[in-house]
């Protein structure tokens, strides 16, 4: 291949790429992107597989499953159906379906997973440092008091014992 052809490729190969970016969220074909920068469906998909990573369709999965996960870690308040609708799955099964393939998690158990290191993370950083450690304290000082309330519970039942007395050689050693 000529330099200047593997230039335009690469041109093409990145003014397609865009255009996903772009415009993942609609219902995207190797038909329309290729009208878009002006080649013929065949030729993008020569390109992509000279160019790029992987095909046309591979590009536009992991563009929309990276923007479901960036929508399903930062908005929790969205429903997974319309995270689904958002990054251009009409129908919420297929979304989930291809969200679990790519990353081998459901939406939902994906979410709940990010809330969780979201939450240790705030913890670690401090920001949540302080709420956790006096939760800790007061664990603590409960357990402290329960143990201590426990004790004295034990001394109380404990049987007096009867002073006994000190042989001689006790008394010639004791203080």
């Amino acid at each position: 291949m000529r330099a200047q052809t593997s230039a335009e490729h690469r041109r093409l190969y990145l003014a397609a790429r865009a255009v996903v970016e772009r415009h993942y969220r609609r219902p995207l074909t190797v038909r329309l992107v290729a009208s878009a920068v002006s080649v013929s469906p065949r030729q993008l998909q020569r390109i992509y597989s000279a160019v790029g990573a992987g095909s046309f369709s591979g590009e536009l999965l992991v563009v929309r499953m990276r923007a479901a996960a960036e929508l399903l870690s930062e908005h929790p308040s969205i429903p997974i159906a319309d995270v689904g609708r958002l990054v251009g799955y009409p129908q919420g099964p297929n979304f989930a379906r291809a969200f679990r393939r790519c990353h081998g998690l459901s939406p939902s158990a994906f979410r709940a997973k990010q809330l969780e290191q979201a939450r240790l993370r705030r913890i670690e950083e401090g920001r949540g440092r302080q709420l956790e450690q006096a939760r800790l304290r007061r664990i603590e000082e409960g357990r402290g008091r329960q143990l201590e309330q426990a004790r004295l519970r034990r001394i109380e039942r404990a049987p007096l014992q009867k002073a006994r007395r000190l042989t001689p050689a006790e008394h010639r050693t004791a203080p």
